[in-house]
């Protein structure tokens, strides 16, 4: 199977072709000339491509797909949109389950990941599981995981996964405030990231938000306690309210350049109106 740099090769075919119509695009039909270049490119033949089309190259039941997108990361070159769709139309799923490993490199990961986002099954789950809670995998990665899980039953794998006595990321946090089902596991874990990364308030008070368990008023009024600046207070505020409680709104943030800033701008919108 030959490995195609598939979207150098659209450079150059636009580089080439874009030169004849030149004279004929105007600020009105760029859009348009831009998709019939596109739409030229993915039917022409390539001697790059075995005289197949960007479009026809991977159609082929004999090819090994999975293989073949390894060996694009083993030669260092890129992948292209039309190998990710070839893959998505594959049924390679359970070989590229096996490539949901934290011994992958990022991108190959992210490519998998979004392949298999409709791909539903324990052994699918639970590798994505175990590359969320992972330390060896980047937090985009662990993004991708999560908006991945979203669409999964995975309340149960979760609990019996996570340890109050750990810490975890915002994207563990994420995935655990959209679980439905009220645990006091996940309210423990979500009230104590936030007082860890009461820098990042106003993403952490969002789980909490979301998450819906007035039982973490307490947490929120501590964190509200524990910081001095105006958008971290203010964001928890504005989390207490949501959950039902209120809080004293009177603290002076005068020095505070935010505060400062955020007044100022409204001054200044008010005086436009």
């Amino acid at each position: 199977m030959l490995i195609v740099d598939i979207d150098k090769l659209f450079q150059k075919f636009v580089t080439e072709n874009f030169a004849k119509i030149k004279g004929t695009v105007n600020a009105d039909n760029l859009e348009e000339k831009k998709e019939e270049l596109y739409t030229s490119f993915q039917n022409t033949s390539f001697k790059e491509l075995g005289d197949k089309t960007p479009l026809t190259f991977y159609a082929d039941d004999s090819i090994d797909l999975v293989e073949v997108l390894k060996e694009h990361f083993k030669q260092g070159v890129p992948v292209s949109d039309y190998l990710i769709d070839a893959l998505s139309s594959s049924r390679s799923e359970e070989k590229l389950v096996n490539l949901l490993s934290e011994e992958y490199e990022e991108d190959l990961l992210l490519i998998v990941i979004e392949v298999l986002s409709d791909y539903i099954t324990e052994e699918c789950d639970n590798r994505l599981i175990d590359l969320l809670f992972s330390d060896n995998v980047c937090g985009c990665v662990k993004d991708a995981c999560v908006e991945a899980l979203y669409k999964r039953d995975v309340f149960t794998k979760l609990i019996n996964k996570i340890d109050v006595t750990f810490r975890y990321s915002g994207a563990v946090c994420d995935l655990l405030s959209k679980q439905k089902t009220r645990n006091e596991k996940i309210s423990q874990i979500l009230g104590q990231e936030l007082l860890h990364n009461l820098s990042k308030a106003p993403e952490y008070c969002a789980y909490i938000v979301e998450y819906g368990d007035e039982g973490l008023l307490d947490t929120l009024e501590k964190a509200l306690d524990s910081v001095n600046d105006y958008v971290s207070f203010k964001e928890i505020g504005i989390a207490i309210e949501a959950l039902g409680g209120s809080f004293d709104n009177s603290k002076d943030f005068s020095k505070d350049k935010n505060y400062v800033k955020i007044k100022s701008m409204g001054k200044q919108n008010e005086r436009k109106n």
